[in-house]
């Protein structure tokens, strides 16, 4: 890293352009946060709910309410109490106000050296274009997202903000995530592998199907992924003999185990690796516990695990590795929390331990078993829509190229010490590539606006479309903290 040195004020251009993309990040939050106090200020407190108040002037904001094509009946105040609404509303921009500035700060602040985040978020701002770009580039309906800006943030823990503002992914990790590049050993933080998981979110709320495989006879929404893929799995489960309805909580599951799907296309075997580093340091307590959207995270590698088995065209070392990674996943749990585990279950020395445990989901008992049975209906109906029947291309990603079928003999520990050597390998080569980049752009250091808002950076952040159910989009659709371990992160600092 030494040649890269006269780089870095480079790197502090790149890292001000990005801070320069959350000040206009902040501005349109500002100006939909206006939107909205306006909205339900002629609308849902209106008399008749015609929002066509005199007094209200905007003429482009009445051009979006005329596009909505309101019924009386959308202002429900028995469903939507206006005390909850303008509650949440108003902690939701409070708190993407915060979480904006602190990405905004961090970037221009300059830290001592011992404290300094400009590589770390150097990289996570980098890590993210670049699973954007793969998505891209791997899947079929890739493109609508190809304008897509990332913006990455230190949070307490991991996580996606989807907001309704403009088009953008507003990731948070760990704000103990690291990125350390020296000469002979370069070592990264585990949390920079859930950026791929996060990405599957916005693909899974708002990504449409590859026009080959729309079927033009249905309405749009049909056609958007998350509500085909949940017809589709009701369809398989019912095949398979099961009564959805006795196992409703696959669907709930059902964006977990995609954005799993995506994580495993893009990053391969070390996403296993990756996710039990950040489910190792939580209490087993917490590992064991459902959570309404995430699957029971003691059995979530070996759902992982039966992504990775189904991957078509993976090499040989790639199932093999994930078995043994899957096998060690109940030992790593006992080494780390032997307690808890010999609390939850009697018998954990059984290699079959977890799959034989009980879990209860809306208030029925089930064996790991039974349940992995149904997970791995989804999965491979997933795997079977994104990759078979869509066209996904995995003959782009590195991972598909590793030659790893001797070290996938050995044990454990250098199965995860290889992969892991792999992926740091590739991150130095894209952070080294990256400084090359934006050295190359020229000597003359350009002076970045931050007062306010540069016009031409704002003309390449899109806004996200108005939608005929505003309130339930964005108390329930929007402005959401998905996190791979369950639960978001509501709070985060702020």
């Amino acid at each position: 890293m030494a040649s890269n040195r006269g780089k870095g004020q480079k790197k502090d251009d790149y890292l001000e352009k990005q801070a320069a993309l959350a000040n206009v990040l902040l501005k349109k939050l500002l100006e939909f946060s206006n939107t909205l106090f306006r909205f339900f200020y002629h609308g849902y407190f209106g008399e008749n709910a015609k929002l066509k108040n005199a007094d209200l002037i905007d003429v482009e904001f009445q051009a979006h309410l005329d596009q909505m094509q309101i019924d009386p009946g959308f202002f429900n105040q028995e469903t939507h109490p206006a005390v909850y609404v303008f509650n949440q509303l108003l902690k939701r921009v409070s708190t993407d106000m915060l979480r904006i500035q602190r990405a905004y700060q961090l970037r221009l602040t300059r830290t001592p050296e011992e404290f300094s985040m400009d590589t770390t978020l150097f990289t996570a701002d980098l890590l993210g274009q670049e699973i954007l770009q793969k998505i891209n580039t791997v899947l079929p309906f890739g493109e609508q997202f190809a304008k897509t800006k990332i913006l990455t943030y230190p949070d307490n823990d991991v996580e996606v903000r989807i907001v309704p503002y403009a088009d953008i992914l507003f990731i948070g990790f760990s704000v103990s995530a690291f990125a350390i590049f020296e000469a002979e050993n370069s070592e990264i933080s585990s949390d920079y592998l859930a950026l791929a998981h996060e990405a599957g979110h916005l693909l899974y709320r708002f990504g449409m199907l590859p026009q080959h495989a729309q079927d033009q006879s249905k309405s749009v929404t049909a056609n958007v992924v998350q509500n085909y893929l949940q017809s589709e799995l009701r369809t398989r489960i019912t095949e398979a003999g099961h009564n959805i309805e006795q196992v409703e909580w696959i669907s709930d599951w059902l964006e977990e185990i995609f954005s799993d799907v995506i994580g495993c296309m893009l990053e391969g075997p070390v996403y296993l690796i990756g996710f039990q580093q950040i489910m190792e340091v939580e209490p087993p307590v917490e590992i064991d516990a459902p959570h309404p959207k995430h699957p029971i995270a003691a059995l979530r590698p070996y759902v992982q695990n039966q992504i990775m088995n189904a991957m078509p065209g993976a090499p040989s070392w790639v199932p093999a590795s994930g078995d043994r990674l899957t096998a060690d996943w109940l030992e790593t749990m006992i080494k780390t929390w032997p307690n808890c585990i010999l609390r939850m279950w009697p018998d954990p020395k059984s290699s079959h331990a977890i799959e034989e445990a009980l879990f209860t989901l809306e208030n029925k008992t089930h064996t790991g078993r039974e349940i992995l049975a149904i997970t791995e209906i989804a999965v491979k109906m997933l795997i079977d829509e994104v990759i078979t029947k869509w066209g996904s291309d995995l003959s782009s990603v590195e991972w598909m190229a590793d030659r790893l079928d001797k070290v996938a003999q050995q044990d454990v520990d250098q199965i995860s010490q290889a992969l892991h050597t792999h992926y740091c390998k590739r991150i130095e080569q894209r952070y080294l590539a990256k400084l090359d980049e934006v050295a190359g752009r020229g000597t003359k250091r350009e002076k970045v606006e931050l007062s306010i808002a540069d016009s031409s950076m704002m003309d390449t952040v899109a806004d996200v479309p108005y939608a005929a159910d505003l309130v339930e989009l964005i108390l329930n659709g929007f402005w959401s903290d998905e996190g791979p371990k369950g639960g978001g992160n509501p709070g985060g600092f702020g």
